[in-house]
């Protein structure tokens, strides 16, 4: 580690098609970006949200990926074609903007498949929530503004403030 943060790996990324398989170690949601650990590979792999494949937009530590290498523009390896293979079930749900503060970048949310349907389920900018269109996504690009009244898709964790959060 350099400064809390992983160092990057020199794996060799000549052979484009090779696969590896390892497991999300940093995540750092307001940059979409993190870390994977491969058994295959002596340091940590970069992987950016742009390189995901499938219906998840947001990794967390201890997901199981697969990947192929690529060469960053600054000539370090990165994962691309990330796929996940292994992760605890994501239960998404629908919802609405209840209100939304554009200063500050935050929101809240509520919907009737969380609990009661009365509680409120604060909302992040740096999170990407999928707006929708009946029961179709809408967007997959993060969306840093929502409107009251849009309909959206998203998890709820809870926050290190006991407090419901929204996550794509």
């Amino acid at each position: 580690k350099n400064g809390g943060s992983k160092e990057e790996s020199s794996a060799d990324v000549s052979d484009k098609d090779k696969r590896y398989q390892g497991d999300i170690s940093q995540w750092f949601t307001q940059h979409q970006t993190g870390f994977v650990s491969s058994p295959g590979l002596e340091k940590d792999i970069t992987v950016h949200f742009n390189s995901l494949r499938g219906s998840v937009a947001r990794l967390r530590i201890g997901d199981k990926v697969d990947f192929r290498l690529e060469e960053n523009r600054g000539g370090r390896p990165q994962a691309e074609d990330v796929v996940v293979i292994d992760a605890p079930k994501r239960e998404r749900i629908n919802g609405i903007c209840a209100s939304w503060n554009q200063s500050r970048r935050t929101g809240v949310l509520t919907s009737n498949d969380y609990k009661s349907g009365r509680e409120n389920i604060h909302c992040v900018a740096t999170e990407i929530i999928q707006k929708t269109d009946g029961d179709k996504p809408k967007l997959t690009m993060p969306i840093m503004e929502l409107r009251s009244g849009e309909s959206v898709e998203f998890e709820v964790e809870i926050d290190s403030q006991g407090r419901p959060q929204a996550y794509n």
